[in-house]
């Protein structure tokens, strides 16, 4: 258990559950082809969830200290897991990842696709060691990767097996995913900057500066405000785009639009860890309706049909 919670397994659910949600909520049931098995399909979210626990554990390595003051009840790391033992389990997640990518990529005749994991072990490695706790730059890498991710779907299951005649149908399922990506970078970023604001004070006697440090926690909230109002501009396009739709109105707006808008007012009302640390959980469950939408809406589409 101690291994899980190392590697943040409510975290890794929460991916596995968007691969699942987007091949099989939203791929399979529009008959998308797909060009992985369902055995690759798995080999897939092996090789993200692997790669997301390295970077769980190599940030954690780097944060030890930091962490006995932010959330001294979730160090495992020289309490009950080595550090030599955290770095081998590392390095071996990491080659998992990397492997296997590799190997689905010439699965699918496009061996150069396995250059998106590398891209993300190098990153997850750099954000670590030299961007974490600067302001900005380290929470644009990490909404980055969020974004990122969601697009290895299409990248592997999708792209290799476009047809150039069906180009103006499978581009409506891109930008779909698109979309979705968007929001997941957006969304993200607003969670980091919540999270700066809420380990301040570890942050601060560690020597990082992060955005409310070093810009001040004013800043931080105005540079937490426009990624909100630009969530919120992307959700506006899309209810414009589905207008006569009523139950995406309804959903979009009680799940999505209601929420979103009640974190800023929340975070411009916060005072401290346990306000922000409210704010983070709300901004998780958001990430969770988002993606979900995605079934619930091929859902309906169904529905209009039969």
């Amino acid at each position: 258990m101690k291994y899980l919670k190392l590697v943040r397994w409510p975290n890794l659910l929460i991916t596995a559950f968007i691969f699942i949600a987007f091949r099989y909520g939203f791929m399979i049931p529009l008959n998308m082809e797909t060009a992985l098995s369902t055995l690759d399909f798995i080999l897939l979210v092996v090789s993200i969830l692997s790669i997301m626990s390295g970077g769980y554990i190599i940030n954690d390595i780097q944060d030890l200290e930091i962490d006995k003051v932010n959330k001294p009840k979730k160090v495992f790391i020289n309490h009950s897991i080595k550090e030599s033992t955290a770095s081998n389990l590392m390095i071996g997640l990491f080659g998992l990842g990397l492997g296997l990518g590799y190997y689905l990529g010439w699965r699918i005749g496009y061996t150069s696709f396995a250059s998106i994991h590398f891209v993300l072990v190098a990153l997850l490695w750099v954000y670590s060691n030299h961007f974490k706790g600067k302001p900005l730059v380290g929470n644009l890498i990490i909404a980055f990767l969020s974004g990122i991710t969601l697009l290895i779907l299409p990248i592997f299951d999708f792209i290799p097996i476009m047809k150039p005649e069906e180009w103006e149908i499978d581009r409506g399922f891109l930008y779909v995913f698109l979309g979705y990506s968007l929001f997941s970078f957006t969304v993200t970023m607003m969670r980091e900057i919540v999270k700066d604001l809420q380990d301040v004070e570890g942050d601060q006697s560690a020597g990082l500066r992060t955005m409310p440090i070093a810009w001040g926690i004013t800043t931080a909230k105005v540079v937490f405000s426009v990624f909100t109002v630009l969530t919120l501009l992307g959700l506006v396009f899309f209810l414009k785009q589905s207008a006569g739709q009523t139950k995406v109105w309804i959903y979009t707006m009680a799940t999505l639009v209601a929420p979103i808008f009640s974190t800023l007012i929340l975070l411009w009302r916060g005072k401290n860890a346990k306000d922000y640390k409210f704010i983070s959980a709300l901004i998780k469950g958001i990430m969770v309706f988002g993606i979900f939408s995605v079934v619930y809406f091929t859902w309906l589409v169904f529905q209009s049909i039969n």
